[in-house]
């Protein structure tokens, strides 16, 4: 994840000073729509995620797994007792706010690119 990030913000510097006139808005641009798309996703998502968790989390496994290992006894293993599905569903919200929280910050880096490549393009045609 972080090296997402820098790897995200090393392109969008590089993109900034090794641009042609117009990269830069265009670039930023691509990114807001694509970023906020991907938003509304999660969003959707998450909702259905947190409302509609237990069949999620079946789902999940049933394709991750090709046995039934993973169903668990409560009265047998401790496991399911040490790590209630509420512990689950926690995890799965922290997820989705953090992913939101970068999305965001993407986003206003690209509304940034946009306003700054307007600038330049508008000092450049003076």
């Amino acid at each position: 994840r972080d090296l997402t990030l820098l790897g995200f913000a090393v392109f969008m510097i590089l993109a900034f000073f090794l641009r042609r006139p117009g990269f830069t808005v265009r670039c930023g641009r691509t990114s807001l729509i694509t970023v906020a798309a991907t938003l509304v996703l999660l969003i959707a998502g998450g909702y259905y995620l947190l409302t509609h968790f237990t069949e999620l989390f079946i789902k999940f496994h049933e394709v991750s797994f090709t046995n039934d290992l993973w169903i668990l006894d409560p009265s047998i293993h401790v496991l399911i007792n040490l790590v209630p599905e509420e512990f689950f569903i926690g995890i799965s919200r922290d997820c989705l706010i953090v992913f939101a929280l970068f999305l965001v910050a993407v986003i206003i880096v690209s509304v940034m690119m946009i306003l700054l490549g307007k600038r330049r393009e508008r000092q450049r045609n003076s």
